[in-house]
């Protein structure tokens, strides 16, 4: 694991696949990170601050298909895959 890559500090979005809506728990001392979704194209379709804790957002105007994440702050990063149906 890199330097800036978060561990045993647990990053959670969920559900996946989402279709309506994606909730994303943090560490609370994280606050002030940023969820990024980006499609396979490399091109960012969403961008939302994060609070400490749970966050919820409408993800029901992307569009369907596969996207790769990111969580990310000055601190750390962590990556992953979701799927919007």
């Amino acid at each position: 694991v890199g330097q800036n890559e978060m561990k045993d500090e647990p990053v959670s979005v969920f559900p996946n696949p989402a279709n309506s809506f994606v909730n994303i728990v943090v560490p609370l001392n994280h606050e002030g990170s940023d969820f990024i979704l980006v499609n396979l194209q490399g091109e960012q379709v969403f961008r939302h601050g994060l609070n400490g804790g749970s966050n919820t957002f409408s993800v029901a105007d992307v569009i369907p298909g596969v996207y790769f994440y990111q969580v990310k702050s000055n601190q750390f990063n962590h990556y992953g895959k979701l799927t919007i149906y």
